[in-house]
């Protein structure tokens, strides 16, 4: 797996790089054990785990429920495609997620 076609992988090493942060540091504040997994979720060769969405969010300072979206959706397109329209219908238009073609600001 590389990033060419993961939007995920794209989208976290364009969020890592604008950050200006060490990916060892990241890698501290999402909680992985090892900075190298850093490196594998921008090179696409190793998805970001589910659980580790909220704290990647809040440590590269970008919207989670949009990172939530974007990894259900390329990581479980048919599970994304069943709950997100119960979920959007639970949202304020501004809560809503964007789609994966869409940028998302931080």
């Amino acid at each position: 797996m590389s990033t060419h076609g993961s939007n995920v992988a794209t989208y976290i090493a364009s969020r890592i790089e604008a950050s200006g942060q060490l990916q060892k540091d990241i890698a501290e504040k999402v909680g992985f054990e090892r900075p190298n997994m850093i490196t594998m979720v921008k090179q696409g060769r190793s998805r970001l785990p589910i659980d580790k969405i909220g704290s990647m969010a809040q440590a590269l300072g970008i919207d989670p429920i949009a990172l939530f979206s974007m990894c259900m959706e390329e990581y479980y397109p048919n599970t994304w495609k069943a709950i997100a329209p119960c979920l959007e219908s639970a949202m304020t238009a501004s809560e809503r997620p964007r789609r994966s073609s869409e940028e998302v600001l931080p």
